[in-house]
């Protein structure tokens, strides 16, 4: 990995009047599946400078489009590491077209959403980065530019 690659992500312009969303594709707590999951949107919740969106369907998806696609940076965090499913559905499908399409520099967290880690393919679609945030180590499927973030797992308990 070349030395550029890992000042990559000081390029991203953050100052202290940065507008944040977030865009819940789900119904809410009902939708959210894992108690980590469950815990990191119930923080969320606490920051009212946040802006938070629902959008358990395409239409809702398309409703609130412009937050996606005027955005200045996007984490991609659709999909973990466990996503192993075929054929991507909405609205997953219709948030990762808006992503590629846009203008924003793109931080994919662990591996770009789309991508089965477990067989190192994309079976349908993913999304198309500027860089990956990877999580304690390399995962098969994960190519073009990233940088290794520690996770504080040691080595040889993998």
């Amino acid at each position: 990995m070349e030395e550029e690659d890992l000042h990559l992500l000081d390029t991203w312009p953050i100052t202290e009047l940065m507008l944040v969303s977030v865009v819940l594709l789900g119904h809410g707590d009902s939708d959210i599946k894992t108690s980590d999951a469950k815990l990191q949107w119930s923080t969320l919740r606490r920051f009212e400078s946040i802006h938070k969106y629902s959008a358990p369907t395409k239409d809702m998806v398309l409703k609130i489009e412009h937050v996606i696609t005027e955005a200045d940076g996007i984490v991609d965090a659709i999909f973990g590491t466990g996503y192993s499913l075929g054929r991507i559905r909405e609205p997953q499908s219709t948030v990762i077209d808006l992503i590629n399409s846009s203008n924003a520099f793109v931080v994919s967290n662990d591996i770009p959403s789309g991508t089965n880690a477990d067989i190192a393919q994309v079976i349908d679609k993913l999304v198309k980065p500027d860089i990956i945030v990877v999580l304690h180590r390399k995962k098969p499927g994960v190519n073009g530019r990233y940088v290794i973030q520690s996770i504080g797992i040691p080595n040889k308990l993998v």
